[in-house]
């Protein structure tokens, strides 16, 4: 059988070591690669107001670059 375990917290990892010692489990690396944008998703927590916000400001910011100085 193959499930895949996200710890949550890291006071968890000696409990698996101890598995995996034990040999009852066995851990490998996650080789999967996951999107940037599923990664860090949700992490401003922003309000919808201030997402706006700081949506008008990259917009803004991205096109001072594209003007003639």
């Amino acid at each position: 059988m193959e499930y895949t375990v996200n710890v949550i917290n890291a006071d968890a990892m000696p409990l698996l070591n101890d598995m995996v010692k034990m040999q009852f489990i066995r851990m490998r690396p996650n080789t999967a690669k996951q999107k940037l944008s599923e990664k860090f998703a949700g992490a401003l927590h922003l309000s919808d107001k201030e997402y706006d916000d700081f949506h008008n400001y990259l917009k803004n910011s991205r096109n001072e670059w594209e003007r003639n100085i």
